[in-house]
């Protein structure tokens, strides 16, 4: 399309330019007014026979341009040619030029587009990994046991424990506190028991990594103990007096990213075997043993 316009306007400008040389040449004012003047003046003269002109105006023929010769003829067909050849050769690389780049807008895109998921699978990979590395790696607090010891005889024997705790991790506790209490209870703890403490700050404490400790000594009156051996002696699971120690331990670990607990209730029951002095013995009790990493509608009641 862009070639035939081409060719139009180079045809109406040969056109023109033919018509222009095919008319005869204005007459210069000057010329004009000189041809009046001596008009004028040899108006009374009779012309001579040679003088006179025609009737009709001159014909002047103006000679045009020789034709063009062949050989220039068939240079400018094959200048035309190569012009035409020329433009459809640019029109093609315009095309495939366009459409490379198009590929490559496409291609970028895709790459791009792989990119950003390759890179959102390797940070939830590495989340995933460092989450299970902080699992592992990470301070983790609970109740190794208890020391004990019983002192007197008889109706003056006194019970003093130590709670033992224990982190099982491999990097020690940060801020770490620790509260202990016990009650001499008739019967179970019920559901509802407020598991409460003396001390609202407890004891400041510290645990190595694979380190065991143990916290505040804890003495339980000879009366009360007492009462918990006869009780013991007697049965009577729902109606005798027990002991029931319980406590509770907040830290935090390297990590920072929260406060971890681990609580915990052991009911104190008594006994000797054959030959052998009373000793304490502690069985888990309720649903107050328990960490940070249990769900908060656990509910069960241990008996």
């Amino acid at each position: 399309m862009a070639l035939r316009s081409l060719l139009l306007i180079v045809g109406l400008l040969l056109c023109g330019n033919a018509f222009a040389e095919s008319q005869p040449p204005s007459p210069r004012p000057f010329e004009s007014s000189q041809n009046k003047q001596s008009h004028t003046n040899n108006s009374y003269q009779q012309p001579a026979d040679n003088q006179r002109g025609t009737e009709n105006h001159p014909l002047f023929r103006k000679s045009s341009e020789s034709e063009k010769s062949p050989e220039h003829t068939e240079q400018d067909r094959q200048e035309r040619n190569e012009k035409a050849t020329n433009e459809r050769s640019l029109v093609t690389w315009t095309i495939v030029m366009s459409c490379a780049t198009i590929a490559l807008a496409l291609i970028t895109g895709a790459l791009a587009f792989f990119t950003f998921g390759l890179w959102k699978e390797t940070k939830v990979t590495s989340d995933r990994q460092a989450k299970e590395l902080r699992k592992i790696e990470r301070a983790f607090v609970y109740l190794e046991g208890f020391d004990q010891e019983m002192a007197g005889t008889g109706e003056d024997t006194r019970l003093t424990l130590r709670p033992l705790w224990r982190n099982s991790g491999n990097t020690p506790t940060l801020d770490m506190h620790v509260w202990v209490n016990w009650c001499l209870n008739k019967g179970m703890l019920s559901i509802g028991f407020p598991y409460d403490f003396k001390s609202s700050y407890g004891q400041r404490f510290f645990l190595a990594p694979k380190a065991i400790e143990g916290s505040e000594f804890i003495e339980i009156p000879a009366n009360d103990v007492d009462e918990a051996i006869q009780a013991s002696s007697e049965g009577g699971e729902g109606t005798k007096k027990q002991i029931y120690i319980w406590g509770m331990v907040t830290y935090y670990d390297i990590f920072g990213q929260k406060q971890h607990f681990t609580k915990f209730c052991y009911r104190v029951d008594f006994g000797a075997a054959e030959g052998k002095h009373i000793r304490a013995r502690f069985v888990q009790w309720g649903s107050n043993n328990r960490t940070d990493n249990t769900p908060d509608e656990y509910q069960e009641f241990n008996h």
